[in-house]
């Protein structure tokens, strides 16, 4: 199985203090975790391939703790769908419904992993075994109906809004103006088909798109390489 893997960890300060049983363990667990990031402890198994003595496994939950979730025998990579380009799910993607399917699995056993109930919010709807909804105005069916795409349009930010969080990730009104008239044109869709759940995520994906379309690989910006309106939610961003 291949991966995406993020090179800059090396430089991250709290990636460096870790000690080098603890760097090899937090490697190990995101080469062995599922599509959606959650491993269920074998230590013997982890012993075993990485030659790690026993005694540093219990330090090694502690000292992972800011990226790695524990509950009940199993971990869950906090960011590991944002690592492998995932970060939005789409539950008319056939790949995210297999993650979507994971996660389901796992939603009772981290229920209290503060987290974890934040990462699935936007997804309650679809997280159910028969797919009713079980919060404010995520009502019945699969999630992806009117109810769902009511939520969605009703959290959606007003254009001050959006300019106010573009000037946090250094987004220029311009592209913001246009990010927020593509999304208001479609009806607050991604990719023109599921409801937009985090309009936050989604500005930090056309920022990236902006920069991606405009900068040749030589770092010099061509001529003709203005991004267009219907590219705007087509790359998923990363974000260590």
């Amino acid at each position: 199985m291949k991966r995406f893997a993020e090179t800059n960890k090396w430089d991250d300060p709290w990636f460096r203090q870790l000690s080098g049983p603890h760097k090899l363990i937090f490697l190990y667990v995101i080469d062995r975790c599922n599509n959606a990031g959650f491993w269920e402890i074998d230590e013997e198994a982890m012993a075993f391939h990485t030659k790690i003595d026993s005694q540093h496994f219990e330090g090694a939950w502690v000292a992972l703790e800011r990226g790695i979730k524990g509950a009940s025998g199993w971990v869950w990579v906090k960011n590991f769908l944002r690592h492998q380009k995932n970060e939005v799910l789409n539950p008319d993607n056939p790949a995210h419904k297999q993650i979507l399917a994971l996660v389901r699995e796992q939603s009772a056993r981290f229920a209290s992993v503060p987290d974890f109930s934040q990462f699935i919010a936007p997804y309650k709807g679809l997280l159910s075994p028969i797919g009713i909804g079980t919060g404010k105005e995520e009502g019945t069916g699969n999630g992806t109906g009117e109810s769902a795409e009511r939520g969605a349009r009703a959290n959606k930010p007003t254009r001050e809004e959006a300019i106010a969080y573009g000037q946090e990730i250094s987004m220029p009104e311009q592209a913001v103006n246009e990010w927020y008239d593509h999304f208001e044109s479609n009806g607050w869709k991604v990719s023109g088909k599921a409801p937009m759940r985090d309009w936050k995520a989604a500005m930090r994906n056309g920022k990236k798109i902006a920069e991606t379309f405009r900068t040749a690989p030589n770092g010099k910006k061509p001529s003709g390489a203005a991004l267009r309106p219907e590219q705007l939610d087509r790359i998923p961003t990363y974000t260590p």
